[in-house]
Order: C-alpha cells, then structure tokens, then sequence
C-alpha cells in the first residue's frame, strides 16, 4: 500500500480512539524488514523502513488538537520464510 494512503488509514483509526488525550502512553508500533539480505549491499546497506515513513507521513496529516503517538519500531525478521536451496 503506498505510504500517503497508509498514512490516511492511519489517521482514520486514530480518529476512531475512545479518550486517547486521558491514555498515560499512546504508541504506534510497526515493523518491516526485508524478505532476504541478499538485495542489502555490504557492509552497512541501508533498509527502507515502512513504518517510519508511515509514522512521519500520519504526524504530518494530525491536527494540532490531536495527540501525537509515539513510534515503537521492531524488526526481527520477514513474516515469510525463505526457502533454503540445497546445491
């Protein structure tokens, strides 16, 4: 999904948050993290991180009278796994 658009869904279901103003914390958390290593050059590529641009994208979209969350960004590995190939 592109980003602007991710980042409107975003902010239509922070809209729909019962009291969010009273909450002690309000966190978005996202993670994305690449399919395989192989496209990532060494020794420091740099990955895309989704959820960041999403972040700054829905912070840009927020009225000033709404609460901005803050972002808890993890990544450990891609939901998918990766077959081995076998030589």
């Amino acid at each position: 999904m592109p980003i602007g658009v991710f980042a409107r869904t975003l902010l239509t279901a922070v809209g729909m948050i019962p009291a969010v103003a009273r909450w002690r914390t309000f966190t978005i958390a996202g993670a994305s993290y690449p399919e395989s290593h192989a496209q990532i050059a060494p020794p420091f590529g740099l990955v895309p991180r989704q959820e960041w641009l999403a972040y700054k994208a829905l912070v840009g979209l927020l009225p000033t009278s709404v609460r901005v969350p803050a972002l808890g960004d993890y990544a450990v590995a891609h939901p998918d796994l990766v077959s081995r190939r076998r030589s």
